[in-house]
């Protein structure tokens, strides 16, 4: 019998190779221009003036110590335009347009987030200790986010408004364009 696709001991065809070699290297540049970017915002986020707008004494007070709460995780939510909170499962879920955009399961300790796979299999190989896929998630577009791995809440903030962007309707991305996430 003629090897075959199901033949694991087949060796691939030149065109499965070459697939996979350009798959390799879209994840490869990908990874890499995510990293580039971060470390760009980080670099410019330090030659920025210090000076933030107003927000509650508790927000100051993580912002300069710990990592991100629940609490943060709440505020930064609730925040957006049009954002509610509602239990279900039994854990808090924050929703646009009746949309689920983020979790805070088990003890609050992570947050589930919207993703898209192919973005969420990079993040997951490139900050291991900070992303993970939930067994139950592997089918969806949803991450899972340390809460305490997080640099900063500037940080959770991008995660969240990321996720927001990905479940708000049009006519909230276009009267909030600051909002919506920059394609690559």
């Amino acid at each position: 019998m003629p090897p075959g696709p199901a033949d694991p001991e087949a060796e691939p065809t030149p065109i499965q190779t070459r697939i996979q070699r350009q798959i390799q290297r879209r994840i490869q540049t990908r990874i890499q221009t995510r990293i580039q970017t971060r470390i760009q915002t980080r670099i410019q986020a330090r030659k920025a003036p210090t000076r933030r707008p107003a927000m509650s004494y508790r927000l100051a007070m993580t912002a300069a110590s710990a990592a991100p709460t629940s609490d943060d995780v709440r505020a930064i939510a609730l925040a957006l335009p049009e954002t509610t909170e509602k239990i279900a499962w039994s854990m808090p879920t924050f929703r646009v347009a009746g949309k689920m955009f983020a979790t805070l399961p088990e003890e609050e300790t992570s947050l589930a987030v919207r993703c898209p796979k192919e973005e969420r299999d990079e993040l997951v190989l490139a900050e291991p200790e900070k992303f993970w896929i939930a067994d139950h998630e592997a089918s969806f577009a949803w991450v899972r986010v340390r809460l305490a791995a997080l640099d900063d809440l500037d940080e959770l903030r991008a995660i969240l408004t990321d996720s927001w962007s990905q479940a708000a309707p049009p006519r909230l991305l276009e009267l909030h364009p600051e909002l919506r996430v920059a394609v690559e």
